[in-house]
Order: C-alpha cells, then structure tokens, then sequence
C-alpha cells in the first residue's frame, strides 16, 4: 500500500514516514529520512540523481528513471537493509 501526503513526504506501509530532506541540485540525487509510528528516525535512505522515487514501503520502492535521453522509464527498487558487520 502507497498513500500519498505530498511531493516531499510519503506514508508507506506500517505507518512509516519517509520525509525527503532537502537538497540543492538535482544531481545531487535525494535523500529521504524514515520515520517510525512513534515519531523515531530508523533509517537514512539515498536516491541516485535523475531518480524519483514516489510509492515507498517497508520492501520497495516505485519511481521513475531518466535515462540519457531524459525519458523516464518506471522502475520497482527492493529495500534492503544494511548487513551488521
């Protein structure tokens, strides 16, 4: 499930926030935080530049891609967590 708040900011799935923080230039990809139901930062995700991302969740996230032509293309990205090490 997707719900969207606004541009900036998404519900995903399990009540997370994903807040975008704000950036200077598009090439600098965006950066978002995620949020837990209680209000507690739980993780920092980054997007490559020419990405947007617009349907998140626990597990993926949906978006466009500009290829070098500039056309978008859809893409569904896995959400992964980092390996302890």
């Amino acid at each position: 499930m997707f719900v969207g708040i606004d541009e900036r900011n998404e519900i995903a799935e399990y009540d997370a926030i994903w807040a975008e923080d704000d950036y200077i230039t598009e090439n600098e990809g965006r950066q978002y935080v995620v949020y837990n139901p209680s209000g507690r930062a739980i993780a920092r995700v980054s997007l490559p530049a020419r990405v947007r991302g617009f349907g998140f969740s626990r597990t993926q996230i949906v978006g466009t891609i500009l290829d070098d032509n500039d056309v978008p293309h859809v893409v569904v990205w896995r959400v992964v967590p980092p390996s302890k090490s």
